[in-house]
């Protein structure tokens, strides 16, 4: 349960120029490249919380600084639609279902915190998810522990 966690949060941090969410783990040259800000082929915790604060950007549609459910509400929508023209795509349907649940994680950490969350709450939590996924402690991610990711929730995905 906990690796579905992490991949929502990866999820999250591959969202599309609309500012809604994709299942997929970050994968490919272009999608570590937007990661991976200094092209050292590593990806540090500082620029995974970095181009996730540009998704919270996308979220916060006020941008009051705070994320409430009514933002994930509007980004569930674009998710719909989006999905909806997706469909021919192989993996459409579990993309879309991941793409739910991961908005429904976030709806649900909203509620808890009180109706909505900072940046700084966003920024913690990022941090916290990138420390699981740094499962070696090497304090980087690359590109293969990527795609490692993307095999492992395709197996996930493939075993329900």
């Amino acid at each position: 349960m906990s690796r579905v966690l992490i991949l929502a949060a990866i999820a999250a941090l591959t969202l599309p120029a609309a500012g809604v969410a994709t299942a997929q783990v970050p994968h490919g040259p272009k999608a570590i490249a937007r990661l991976d800000s200094n092209g050292d082929g590593k990806i540090t915790v500082d620029e995974f919380v970095a181009y996730s604060g540009h998704r919270f950007e996308q979220f916060d549609t006020d941008r009051d600084g705070k994320l409430t459910n009514a933002e994930i509400e509007a980004a569930r929508s674009k998710t719909e639609a989006m999905e909806a023209g997706r469909m021919a795509r192989p993996n459409a349907k579990a993309h879309g279902e991941h793409a739910e649940a991961m908005l429904d994680k976030l709806a649900k950490k909203v509620a808890k915190a009180g109706g909505s969350i900072t940046r700084a709450q966003w920024d913690s939590a990022m941090t916290k998810r990138f420390g699981k996924m740094d499962k070696a402690a090497k304090g980087y991610l690359t590109p293969d522990d990527l795609m490692a990711m993307r095999g492992h929730a395709k197996a996930e995905a493939a075993a329900e």
